[in-house]
């Protein structure tokens, strides 16, 4: 049994990284992932984030035949902390994550040992993304409604702007600049999940450049191991509120 955190008189068990091996040990012995020709591995917010901290792991999993993609939809959240007065301090409410539930030994090894000193930097997809090795194609707003009034804390368009173009920055520098295999599809809509306004038709949701969220993604997962050139899309920089991205 894992240890226990402790907690003034009382021990809290966390169970976060035993649910996710029985998954992937429930997904090999009776649903044939081992089997599997392509596998997309997703999930929105936090299980966003999962998506990038866990891909590898998921990729190690699988047979080397396997096409593999990780597709974290809003949970590229920024190592920020708000200047506003009394506002919470979200980098260290998410370094406590790893902390205070005995997390480090669960997260990706290759961005521990790139970070010795702070390996709870870790949760954070900005430093997690330069040794993610699995294909990974980031669904994400720049202004999305879940990072900007909480990590933020501003409603000044010029600061959610200022903001936009940080996140366009460090999504560029630390994962695309990295891997010449990963994408990206980062619109400018006030919006947190829903992947983009959904799958099909074509005709539905967010375009950049004419190209929808759904039809972005699989052009990019075809070009998988061919050398393809990078696929991302991006919408306008210094544009909020941008009322007609998501129209």
């Amino acid at each position: 049994m894992a240890a226990p955190v402790v907690n003034g008189s009382r021990a809290v068990y966390y169970r976060g990284a035993r649910v996710l091996k029985a998954q992937m040990e429930e997904l090999v012995a009776r649903w044939g992932l081992l089997n599997a020709s392509d596998v997309v591995y997703s999930g929105c917010s936090a299980g966003g984030l999962s998506a990038l901290l866990h891909a590898d792991k998921w990729r190690a999993l699988l047979p080397p035949t396997a096409k593999f993609a990780s597709l974290p939809e809003s949970g590229f959240f920024l190592d920020f902390n708000s200047s506003t007065p009394g506002a919470q301090e979200y980098s260290a409410l998410m370094r406590w994550v790893v902390s205070g539930m005995n997390g480090t030994a669960h997260l990706p090894a290759a961005c521990v040992a790139a970070h010795p000193e702070d390996p709870g930097l870790c949760v954070f997809a900005e430093h997690l993304a330069p040794t993610l090795v699995s294909p990974t194609f980031v669904l994400n707003s720049k202004y999305d409604y879940v990072q900007v009034p909480w990590i933020l804390d501003s409603k000044d368009p010029s600061v959610i702007n200022a903001w936009g173009e940080l996140f366009s920055s460090r999504l560029h520098n630390n994962l695309l600049a990295a891997n010449s295999a990963h994408g990206a599809f980062v619109d400018s809509c006030w919006r947190h999940c829903w992947y983009g306004g959904g799958w099909s038709p074509a005709s539905a949701g967010i375009h950049i450049n004419g190209t929808q969220t759904a039809v972005a993604f699989a052009q990019w997962y075809a070009s998988i191991g061919s050398g393809a050139p990078q696929a991302v899309y991006e919408q306008c920089h210094n544009c909020y509120p941008c009322k007609d991205c998501c129209s």
